[in-house]
């Protein structure tokens, strides 16, 4: 009998707890103006417009120990400027270079940066 009370009590305090809903709310700053990368695979990019008759249109220059450039075959309209500053994730293309600078790549997310 005294198993079943102490039994009951615990469930009950159990289900209790787990059934409050969380009182502090965390704050997040839009997408669009982050300083540190979403995730630890997103790259800082500056992305830098090219002469029309280069073979790309823009290129992403990626920050790093050492600076390199990529061809984005995607490259969103809203990110089309010179000089923005991105983070974002890519997939290597096997395909044949446009422009003597950078490799071609699929871009699968692109978030503006803070400026």
């Amino acid at each position: 009998m005294p198993y079943k009370i102490i039994l009951i009590t615990v469930l009950s305090l159990f289900v209790i707890t787990q059934c409050t809903t969380k009182k502090s709310l965390t704050t997040q700053k839009p997408s669009n103006m982050l300083d540190q990368a979403p995730s630890e695979n997103h790259l800082l990019g500056i992305i830098e417009q090219q002469s029309p008759n280069g073979g790309c249109p823009y290129l992403i220059k990626v920050i790093g120990d050492t600076a390199y450039f990529l061809d984005p075959v995607n490259l969103p309209s809203a990110f089309a400027q010179d000089k923005k500053q991105v983070w974002f994730t890519f997939t290597g293309l096997r395909r044949m270079n446009r422009c003597p600078l950078g490799n071609p790549i699929w871009i699968d997310d692109i978030i503006a940066r803070n400026q």
